[in-house]
């Protein structure tokens, strides 16, 4: 009884890890980085999992997790309800959109398409930003950030596509 109780155990945490891992990516965004005295622009963290999960693997990662996470990150942020919310599911679904096109492409084609749905999604947000506080926001803090994020992809990913080989096991020969 005690492996069939660490394998459901098992197999929880597996299907919960996506989104997990998605509500530490939000919070992570409201830890202040500073160095010598200087804040230092995070990553849009979220960005980069919710494009490795729904390019990769495209199930792991329901839509109404990312909308989850997206209020969450609203409410931390104090943003309107529903800003970041709807900016992530916009990335998820132009994502699965894409997934057929995505499988077998160069991790670097990939990459590519990944600064380009980030520079689409961060013109989202800072559209709907600038409609909702009724005046046009400076863009240069997003333009960092959102370049601080594209750099981070090619780590991130490398990362996360070397866990999911190590849980699929060795590939037979």
């Amino acid at each position: 009884m005690m492996g069939d109780e660490r394998g459901l155990l098992s197999r929880l945490l597996t299907a919960a890890a996506p989104g997990l891992i998605l509500f530490s990516a939000v919070l992570l965004m409201i830890t202040p980085l500073k160095v010598f005295g200087h804040s230092v622009p995070l990553p849009l963290a979220p960005f980069i999992v919710i494009f490795l999960y729904a390019a990769y693997a495209p199930n792991a990662l329901p839509a109404p997790i990312t909308f989850a996470a997206g209020l969450l990150q609203d409410l931390l942020f104090a943003s309107p309800l529903g800003l970041w919310a709807t900016v992530f599911l916009s990335l998820h679904y132009a994502v699965l959109a894409q997934h057929d096109y995505l499988k077998g492409r160069l991790h670097r084609v990939i990459a590519v398409l990944f600064a380009m749905l980030v520079a689409a999604v961060g013109a989202i947000l800072w559209g709907l930003s600038s409609l909702v506080f009724a005046e046009v926001l400076p863009v240069r803090p997003l333009a960092v950030q959102l370049l601080v994020t594209i750099l981070m992809y090619p780590a991130c990913a490398y990362v996360f596509l070397t866990v999911r080989r190590s849980e699929r096991g060795p590939s037979p020969a």
